[in-house]
């Protein structure tokens, strides 16, 4: 893990403690860049800040709750699964 780049992946992101405690831990073993992902961005613009002081390079989410983070949509990957779902054929 030293000095190699860190994807953190939540599904939920509230308080941002967990994550937090998981970059400053993996900073302090050597981890490299640690980028945040999360499924459903629930957290302030304070939480953010303390990611970002903790040591996430970046923070990006789904666009499932609004947030200032929201890079990735949903909206076409559930559109392609339910159109490929076998039980609506």
């Amino acid at each position: 893990m030293r000095g190699r780049p860190i994807v953190l992946i939540d599904d939920i992101c509230s308080s941002g403690g967990t994550l937090e405690a998981a970059i400053r831990l993996l900073s302090a073993h050597g981890g490299g860049p640690v980028d945040v992902a999360v499924a459903h961005a629930l957290f302030s613009a304070e939480a953010s800040r303390r990611l970002i002081m903790a040591g996430a390079r970046r923070l990006i989410s789904t666009d499932s709750c609004p947030h200032t983070t929201n890079t990735v949509p949903l909206a076409p990957l559930i559109a392609r699964t339910l159109k490929d779902f076998p039980a609506w054929a």
